[in-house]
């Protein structure tokens, strides 16, 4: 698979790290195999559509008390074998997390744990239905 990024968007190197990691999870998390791309029954990209923090829950005086990292991405799928069953699916992951618990954007913990639900929401929401 690939990623793309399509406006503003996550770090670079969440970015470049992304591809590697869906290559190693999607296909785990369905019992599928990895293959090279000439011998996959099933090809994804992903392009990243939207990536921002907004307020999850709001506090007394309007304050956040919950923030969310959210993440949208338009997944390409393509079957080798099978051409009448790609399709595109616009999948929406998030994270949420104390407000004002410094930049989100950058936090470990956090791109991981956006990665492994794309990762998820890939193989069960869009393989999965092949």
């Amino acid at each position: 698979g690939e990623v793309n990024v399509s406006g503003g968007g996550p770090p670079p190197s969440f970015v470049s790290e992304l591809p590697v990691y869906l290559q190693q999870c999607v296909p785990s998390s369905i019992g599928l195999k990895r293959a090279n791309h000439e011998n996959a029954d099933v090809t994804v990209i992903c392009t990243i559509t939207d990536f921002k923090v907004e307020p999850a829950a709001i506090a007394s005086g309007d304050r956040a008390a919950l923030n969310r990292l959210k993440l949208t991405a338009s997944i390409d799928a393509y079957f080798k074998n099978h051409p009448e069953l790609n399709k595109n699916k616009e999948l929406t992951v998030f994270v949420d997390y104390p407000a004002g618990s410094g930049n989100p954007e950058n936090d470990p913990s956090l791109l991981n744990k956006l990665k492994k639900n794309l990762c998820e929401d890939i193989a069960w929401k869009v393989i999965n239905e092949w």
